[in-house]
């Protein structure tokens, strides 16, 4: 749960962005060729930091940020949801969102000294919402058969879950969920489940 001290830290944010709610918040990349929404839904309460992808701590080394960080608040504390929105996932850009993983977590716990709570790294998730998968492609599968010294993201992708790597520190797994989007109206609804 959120201390008074918490709550009160929440003010010091810009309200644009910065949301709070009890029920859950609607996220959306406005890029036009990009452009995705999603309806978050939680039955706990959020804290949604917006645009992060902007608006990251500028003086870490790590300059790539996913799109969202968002606080869940439980009964056993803060569980950190962070969400990266792309149009279409490939091998390279996979990577890259690992990456941007990597950028939210670091200022992720940024956000959270500021607010003066903890995170426990086991309860951070991650979600990749998209509208094209050409991972699993016929045209990506193939190629990786073909070249057997390409390392291949497929079997990471669909596995539920997603290594991050510290710049060669450490390798942590963490929990990865696949939100596809609409083709034609970039849109999804996803409930935050325990």
């Amino acid at each position: 749960m959120f201390s008074q001290r918490t709550n009160e830290r929440l003010k010091l944010f810009e309200n644009q962005l910065v949301e709070v709610s009890n029920t859950g918040v609607e996220i959306e990349e406005k890029i036009e060729s990009g452009y995705a929404k999603v309806k978050i839904n939680c039955d706990n309460r959020i804290v949604v930091f917006k645009n992060m992808e902007k608006k990251r701590l500028q003086n870490l080394k790590c300059k790539n940020c996913a799109d969202y960080i968002i606080f869940e608040e439980t009964e056993d504390g803060i569980t950190v949801h962070i969400l990266e929105m792309k149009r279409t996932v490939k091998e390279k850009e996979w990577e890259h969102i690992k990456k941007q993983f990597l950028g939210a977590v670091l200022n992720s716990y940024a956000l959270a000294g500021v607010l003066e709570t903890e995170i426990d790294e086991r309860r951070i998730q991650f979600y990749t919402c998209y509208r094209r998968d050409l991972i699993n492609s016929s045209v990506s599968m193939r190629a990786a058969l073909a070249n057997r010294t390409i390392k291949s993201g497929n079997a990471e992708w669909n596995s539920g879950m997603v290594k991050i790597e510290e710049r060669g520190c450490s390798v942590k797994e963490f929990c990865h969920h696949k939100i596809q989007l609409d083709e034609e109206s970039g849109f999804a609804e996803y409930k935050i489940e325990k």
